[in-house]
């Protein structure tokens, strides 16, 4: 992939026109292959009153930000004890409800992600990660805040 370095403050740049055939590209390659899933999965929202229906487009975004997470940190997440993951999310949520164990709690919560969630991504493997990596994922993510 060709990288492409913008100069935003000249006029005669492409940028914006660039960007929005990427929009326009990515928008229609979903809309041909993935109607489907948003017709079945905002029934689901809405039937369940998960949330008020958001548009097309940024579920769009959501699967394709989910992509980016799962390629990049699911090597990370799968190699985690799975108890310092769990560890780690409540020092994070404890530190979030009681703001004076600061002090007390970052020390501790990077002893935790040197020692078992960060480093791993020389463990990284040609695995296609799934649906299922999915959950291990998300709770590397809170546990690392």
């Amino acid at each position: 992939m060709e990288t492409i370095t913008y100069n935003l403050r000249q006029e005669n740049g492409n940028y914006f026109n660039d960007i929005q055939l990427l929009g326009d590209t990515v928008v229609e390659y979903f809309t041909n292959n993935f109607n489907f899933f948003y017709r079945d999965y905002s029934a689901y929202i809405l039937n369940n009153g998960i949330e008020e229906l958001r548009t097309f487009e940024e579920y769009i975004y959501d699967l394709l930000s989910a992509g980016v997470y799962i390629n990049t940190y699911s090597a990370y997440s799968e190699y985690a004890p799975f108890i310092t993951l769990k560890l780690q999310k409540e020092l994070y949520l404890l530190r979030r409800r009681k703001p004076n164990l600061k002090p007390f709690i970052d020390p501790l919560r990077g002893i935790f992600s040197t020692l078992f969630l960060s480093g791993q991504s020389n463990r990284k493997t040609n695995r296609v990660y799934d649906f299922n990596d999915l959950n291990r994922l998300i709770l590397w993510m809170e546990a690392t805040g």
